[in-house]
């Protein structure tokens, strides 16, 4: 069996098209979904995410969190995975 450590894993992913590195990104966050279910159905997951969402607004309302530009956000992403 080839041992890769995260790092090769990730140059070796980063270095597949687009399309490919969609597929490999799905298909993790599906195993993920699968192995931390916690055996919720669908709406389960769905109020929870509605719970989760309306508490952060809540931060962002009340001054207890504040947001980050869009455009700041995606210039750190691209500045730390650049290849």
């Amino acid at each position: 069996m080839l041992i890769m450590s995260t790092d090769e894993i990730l140059a070796a992913v980063l270095a597949l098209d687009v399309k490919t590195r969609a597929e490999v990104a799905h298909r993790i966050i599906v195993s993920l979904d699968e192995e931390g279910g916690d055996d919720l159905d669908e709406t389960q997951w769905e109020a929870a995410w509605v719970e989760e969402a309306e508490r952060r607004l809540a931060e962002m309302r009340s001054g207890k969190v504040k947001g980050i530009p869009g455009e700041q956000v995606f210039a750190r992403a691209r500045a730390r995975f650049k290849p």
